[in-house]
């Protein structure tokens, strides 16, 4: 029961950013890393956007041409708010997706880590309005 109510959340969350995105009257197009709309995390390597930013579509790019995305995401109210994707530098891969509601991990996330090996793990966690619940699935 809980993961079928956890699912329609997930859907109506997913339906309310699509609806909010089409409405969206801007999209921010940034460079990552920028201080004015970006934080550096505790452990010093990933950038994340800040709260309180203006409502639209947010995307972070590696590059100055603006080209090869690194994080996009959608701000409601100055909440970070449904599907969010952050991507590898080499931009091989997606290293990050989940759902954020008010800028906050509810429902799965999958985060992937390129190996030396090249072979890319994948760990899928549970998350309950940014509450760790559970490892669904560990590769590293």
């Amino acid at each position: 029961m809980k993961m079928t109510k956890s699912i329609i959340k997930g859907v109506f969350v997913f339906l309310l950013t699509l609806t909010c995105v089409t409405n969206a009257q801007e999209i921010n197009r940034i460079l990552y890393g920028d201080p004015k709309f970006m934080k550096l995390s505790e452990n010093k390597i990933i950038y994340s956007f800040k709260e309180g930013l203006e409502n639209g579509t947010w995307i972070a790019y590696y590059d100055t041409a603006l080209i090869d995305s690194a994080i996009l995401t959608t701000v409601i109210d100055g909440k970070i708010i449904g599907p969010y994707k952050r991507w590898d530098k080499t931009y091989k891969y997606v290293a990050e997706s989940g759902n954020l509601v008010d800028g906050m991990r509810d429902g799965l996330f999958y985060f992937r880590l390129l190996n030396d090996d090249g072979k890319i793990y994948l760990n899928i966690e549970k998350w309950d309005m940014d509450k760790f619940v559970e490892y669904i699935q560990q590769e590293w």
